[in-house]
């Protein structure tokens, strides 16, 4: 039986507690609280990616300013459902917004560079400063 996914952008689509679920299965934001989770949705474009039955299970997210550029962000697959080629198809997905067309996008990782340049990405060297995780708080599961 094949099961058709369905993608879609926009808050509105969200299911946070599914959203939670998620990023429980990460190492980035497995310990995320959830109201910074929900205030995180609420400065993003959000995509996700959903069952036939309308359960949510994958999330990425795009924080933008509109103009110039978009950083890709919490891109995030059921640990059920990976090896079908979802995650690709969500980065395919976020990339081709319209609203993210002609902006430069960026990511951060250390663990999926070679998923991440299947899709176009490269290292980028010497350019991004940062601030010490200390400053991020729980955001980064920094304590």
């Amino acid at each position: 039986m094949e099961i058709n996914f369905k993608f879609k952008k926009g808050r509105e689509y969200m299911h946070l507690d599914e959203i939670m679920y998620l990023l429980s299965q990460t190492h980035w934001a497995n310990k995320r609280h959830r109201e910074t989770v929900e205030k995180s949705i609420e400065g993003s474009l959000c995509f996700g990616v959903f069952d036939e039955d309308d359960v949510q299970i994958g999330f990425g997210r795009a924080v933008t300013d509109y103009a110039t550029m978009f950083y890709i962000s919490d891109v995030v697959i059921d640990k059920d459902h990976q090896g079908l080629g979802l995650g690709s198809k969500l980065v395919s997905f976020i990339k081709s917004a319209e609203e993210l067309k002609g902006l430069w996008g960026f990511l951060g990782t250390t663990a999926a560079e070679g998923f991440y340049s299947k899709q176009g990405f490269t290292r980028s060297t010497g350019f991004f400063m940062t601030l010490p995780k200390t400053n991020a708080g729980d955001i980064f599961n920094v304590k």
